[in-house]
């Protein structure tokens, strides 16, 4: 039995780094 996880991401950029966040998480990296 597969199971598919589907996430929303939000990207942005600081500086030189680029930062993403999953709201359904609530995790940044």
């Amino acid at each position: 039995m597969e199971e598919t996880y589907r996430f929303s991401a939000v990207v942005h950029n600081e500086g030189k780094w680029y930062v993403s966040w999953c709201p359904e998480l609530d995790i940044a990296s």
